[in-house]
């Protein structure tokens, strides 16, 4: 009579139980918990493997001893070039190098030059004095790639023409934040081209540049940081300001609109967007007239959630602080009075969770309030990093 397997070596429940020890462990517990596991028996080495490499995500926010960031690196790319079958663990890679830690150039382009076969996801924050071109092409250039996160400084428009050279046509979702440092001002040459565009589905651009760089125009920038992508399948987008951004291009097909209110600009009109289904709107400084009237011309009855994060960053006082009281009345009456047969929600991001501060902004809005359709929750960019990738990926 043949025994009854073991549940211990049954790998579908192997892998669901120490799946869910993965989802609940964080940091050092987490990673000591997986070891653990892969030492119990031979058939839980794959699947312990797979949860302690699948998002290394190599960040030195915690860490007072910057020869350790590097220390970290080393170490990554000797274990995963001396051990090559776990790199297929791998799905999402994330390089944060915030401060000016030792990371040398040779441990940048080692990482990159890893054999990611099953890479889906990439996230970098870079500095300003490596050279990263040729390490970020090798990189992107795998087939399996569907997200790109790129915090990076720009001194040559050229760069984009080099990174994006070969860049996986799989990619789908693109975060790019550019600080531009433009060193030599005759940069210009004809906009770069691409035989074989790559579809994107949702798009973030965050571009800043300092006032030393005027001449440095919006319709120059779009070509080239987004010269392989065809973006007339798009479905979500976030813009920090409006100036050269082609909307034309494709209102059509967005689903997730994310803008920020910058006094002064030309308003959206919000009903030339037929597919729209989710706005959120990040504020500066107040809610202007143009934002105002770019919500008056919200009249699609597919818009289900209007976002809109009541507070922001004040310079001056260095903290961040609410919306005016004083500007409540007229939010409060164009988002009551929409002209829709069915009133979207309306969320308000705060920032501070007590029960007051939640009955304040209530009351201070009365008209949504009786329409039972304004709820408060807490802002996306403080709870979580990947906030723009939960609000596409829940559309």
């Amino acid at each position: 009579m043949s025994l009854a397997p073991n549940p211990l070596h049954i790998p579908e429940l192997v892998e669901h139980c120490i799946g869910l020890l993965a989802e609940n462990l964080y940091g050092w517990p987490r990673r000591l918990a997986l070891m653990s596991c892969a030492l119990v028996a031979r058939s839980w080495v794959n699947a312990a493997q797979s949860a302690l490499l699948r998002a290394p995500h190599m960040t030195n926010h915690l860490l007072s001893d910057e020869d350790r960031s590097e220390r970290l690196l080393v170490l990554l790319h000797e274990t995963l070039h001396n051990f090559p079958h776990l790199t297929h663990h791998i799905r999402d890679l994330s390089l944060d190098v915030i401060v000016d830690c030792l990371i040398t150039q040779t441990t940048l382009d080692n990482i990159c030059a890893l054999p990611f076969t099953h890479l889906e996801s990439v996230s970098l924050f870079l500095r300003k004095d490596l050279d990263y071109e040729s390490a970020l092409q090798q990189l992107f250039s795998h087939s399996t790639l569907l997200r790109i996160k790129l915090d990076t400084p720009v001194s040559n428009l050229l760069f984009f023409a080099e990174i994006w050279n070969h860049c996986s046509p799989k990619l789908r979702h693109l975060e790019l934040f550019a600080r531009f440092n433009l060193w030599h001002p005759h940069w210009h040459r004809n906009d770069p081209t691409c035989s074989v565009p790559i579809q994107l589905e949702s798009l973030q651009m965050v571009f800043e540049r300092n006032e030393g760089l005027a001449y440095l125009k919006d319709a120059d920038v779009y070509p080239w940081a987004l010269y392989p992508f065809d973006l007339s399948h798009l479905k979500a987008l976030s813009i920090r300001d409006q100036k050269g951004v082609p909307l034309e291009r494709f209102v059509k097909t967005i689903r997730v609109l994310d803008v920020y209110d910058t006094a002064g600009e030309q308003a959206i009109d919000l009903s030339t967007f037929p597919n729209l289904s989710v706005l959120r709107i990040s504020l500066n400084e107040s809610i202007s007239p143009t934002m105002l009237s770019a919500l008056s011309t919200v009249a699609s009855s597919s818009i289900r959630t209007i976002i809109i994060d009541l507070n922001f960053y004040d310079g001056i006082r260095g903290y961040r602080r609410s919306l005016r009281k004083s500007e409540y009345p007229a939010l409060d009456s164009i988002l009551s009075t929409l002209p829709m047969p069915n009133p979207p929600t309306i969320e308000f991001e705060v920032t501070v969770n007590e029960n007051s501060t939640h009955e304040t902004v209530m009351k201070s809005f009365p008209a949504l309030k009786a329409q039972d359709i304004l709820r408060l929750v807490p802002r996306r960019e403080d709870v979580s990093d990947t906030w723009w990738k939960d609000l596409v990926d829940s559309v």
